[in-house]
């Protein structure tokens, strides 16, 4: 049985790398949606899919950092090419996710900003908390229980 070579080892977990990328964009796509929705079980589950993959894709980078460490000097400038292909793929990658994201930010960003102004029109009508303690008359804060 033949040993796969470093620069083979780096491609595979390039190709898995790729992978776990899309895998991440969907993610994001589909949490922008559970934000637009404000489906809120569905935003935590999709940002802690999230937060595996993260974690798979830096798994990724060390293995593959090690590698590289092992590939002959000789070698180098052959594997490079390959890899570098590679890296505009998923560089293109990064920069959908990147935008799908910042999408999520925004939808995200006006839900806040919606709440607030709705809190201060809650707050300019007194009928939050202020506005109930707030009555004329003033309400004991304890029960007596003897009577």
């Amino acid at each position: 049985m033949k040993t796969a070579s470093p620069a083979e080892e780096i491609f595979a977990m390039l190709v898995e790398k790729g992978k776990a990328y899309d895998e991440f964009l969907s993610v994001t796509e589909l949490l922008k949606n559970a934000i637009e929705t404000e489906e809120m079980e569905e935003v935590d589950r999709f940002i802690k899919c999230r937060e595996e993959l993260i974690g798979e894709i830096d798994g990724l980078d060390r293995r593959i950092s090690r590698y590289q460490h092992s590939i002959p000097l000789d070698q180098r400038s052959a594997i490079f090419q390959r890899v570098a292909s590679m890296s505009d793929d998923l560089g293109g990658k990064l920069r959908q996710i990147n935008s799908t994201n910042q999408v999520c930010t925004a939808i995200a960003a006006r839900s806040c900003e919606a709440l607030r102004n709705d809190l201060t029109v809650i707050n300019q009508q007194r009928q939050g908390i202020q506005g109930y303690v707030d009555k004329t008359q003033r309400i004991p804060k304890f029960l007596s229980v003897r009577s």
